[in-house]
């Protein structure tokens, strides 16, 4: 026994000085994407043949690097190893140089061609990403420490750079507006926002934000829980610019900014004229209204529970987008793994709250999450959902009333989508959260009501396929195969 007690003595100073070790700086890098989420995406000027601006919020999931970052990527730069280029949609790539065939096989454009000092830095762990074209502004919530929400300023004449829109710079961590003050240990706890996931911009100005975390009081406890909507006002924006650049500090929400809206948690937002549609990441307990959708008044701030689950057995709810008409919602649920079809009653009724129809659940693969429409003339959008443990998106077609086509092989967990809808052809980004890349979707959506068959296309991926990311600690290592 002593023999081995002695060793253990000896080991005990190499441990300590093991741990007393300085961590090396592990910055974000321009040339890769990583655990990618939230994407926004921009026409080009030229929409007869351009091909637009993509910008991707690096998540960092599991810290390897300091800090997360967004990427602005530029389309028409990128390029794939062998130097060719992503063509408008609807386009073919360039055959390889050597004479040879992709064989079908999607093409993958490593390149990002990031300029040095082109990146800039958010909290970890960020949400969906949405952009106001108009503005130029690009809003990305983040769940990681002091739950914050960057205010991002993008070009608004076609460039792709980006800059945080309070200090300019590219450290977008000393200016973004932090949501769950109250939380802090030995606050009073409420309001608060812990877990921001989602932006939604209104056409009349207003930012609402939801967050998937309740709130407690005290801080960090579990009584008390309250899911906040979060409103901010661009007015309150610039000045809140203004003033950080003046040397007043960031900004953070006064309390009148958070509005109670029930226990259970907050995935995304549809805006109407008098409304908003919440849907809800599941109830805290039995006794809880049903948050698989919920309606709030927009001025008064009341909210009415339709009580979908009375009709549909989910416990859990993710996107949701509104048919152009205002008549009609979609909405994705998980556990099961579905798309509701609503109808509404009294939507443009004033006063009076609307009332939900269920037309049909239509059954998804697993682990569907974002969801995106696609307009089409003289008939229904196209409904496209992600799905991110089946790798795969698929599109619903309404006036079918079933999925009319599944692009399989999409990626590694399947995020987050943006479109760009354009002549007879959409394309589609879809962030590829499991190996670093989004993944470009093509599909022809001709107008008029003949009937055509449906066949979309993975025309290639951006960025660097995450591979090796537990068998090495090499920061850099990936699989360059597709």
């Amino acid at each position: 026994m002593r023999p081995l007690f002695m060793r253990f003595l000896v080991l005990v100073p190499f441990l300590a000085l093991g741990c007393d070790r300085a961590l090396d700086p592990r910055p974000p890098v321009s040339f890769r994407l990583y655990y990618p989420t939230g994407i926004a995406f921009a026409p080009p000027s030229n929409l007869d043949g351009g091909v637009g601006a993509l910008w991707v919020a690096n998540s960092n999931f599991d810290r390897r690097f300091d800090i997360g970052w967004v990427t602005p990527i530029d389309l028409s730069t990128i390029r794939s190893d062998d130097g060719r280029s992503l063509p408008p949609p609807g386009g073919t790539v360039a055959p390889p140089a050597d004479g040879g065939s992709d064989e079908g096989r999607p093409v993958q454009f490593t390149n990002l061609m990031i300029p040095d000092g082109g990146i800039v830095t958010i909290q970890s762990f960020a949400g969906l990403a949405t952009l106001d074209v108009d503005a130029g502004r690009l809003f990305v919530p983040s769940r990681a420490e002091n739950d914050y929400l960057a205010v991002l300023q993008t070009s608004t004449d076609g460039g792709v750079g980006v800059r945080c829109f309070f200090s300019g710079g590219d450290d977008c961590l000393q200016d973004s507006i932090p949501l769950a003050v109250e939380q802090t240990p030995g606050s009073v706890g409420i309001p608060a926002a812990p877990q921001p996931y989602s932006v939604s911009l209104a056409p009349t100005g207003e930012v609402y934000v939801t967050h998937l975390k309740p709130a407690s009081s005290p801080a960090q406890g579990i009584t008390n829980l309250q899911n906040y909507l979060v409103t901010l006002y661009q007015p309150d924006l610039v000045a809140a610019r203004a003033a950080f650049q003046g040397g007043a500090g960031r900004y953070v929400p006064p309390d009148t900014a958070f509005s109670p809206i029930g226990r259970g948690g907050s995935n995304s937002i549809v805006i109407t004229p008098e409304f908003l549609y919440i849907s809800g990441r599941g109830k805290l307990a039995t006794t809880d209204p049903d948050v698989l959708l919920r309606v709030v008044d927009r001025f008064s701030k009341l909210v009415a529970y339709p009580v979908i689950q009375q009709v549909w057995a989910s416990v859990d709810a993710r996107g949701l987008a509104l048919h152009p008409n205002g008549q009609r919602l979609y909405l994705v649920t998980d556990n099961p793994p579905s798309l509701l079809v609503l109808d509404i009653d009294n939507f443009t009724a004033q006063g009076l709250a609307p009332a939900f129809i269920l037309v049909r659940g239509v059954p998804l693969p697993a682990g569907p999450n974002d969801i995106a429409l696609i307009p089409r003339a003289g008939r229904a959008p196209l409904v496209v959902v992600s799905c991110a443990i089946d790798g795969s998106i698929v599109f619903y077609d309404d006036d079918l009333g079933q999925i009319a086509a599944l692009v399989p092989g999409v990626g590694a967990v399947p995020f987050a989508l943006a479109v760009d809808r354009r002549g007879d052809v959409a394309r589609i980004f879809v962030s590829n959260f499991g190996d670093g890349r989004v993944a470009v979707i093509d599909v022809p959506v001709p107008g008029g009501t003949a009937e055509t068959t449906l066949a979309p296309r993975i025309v290639g991926h951006i960025g660097l396929k995450q591979y090796c990311l537990l068998l090495t600690d090499d920061r850099n290592c990936v699989d360059p195969a597709p």
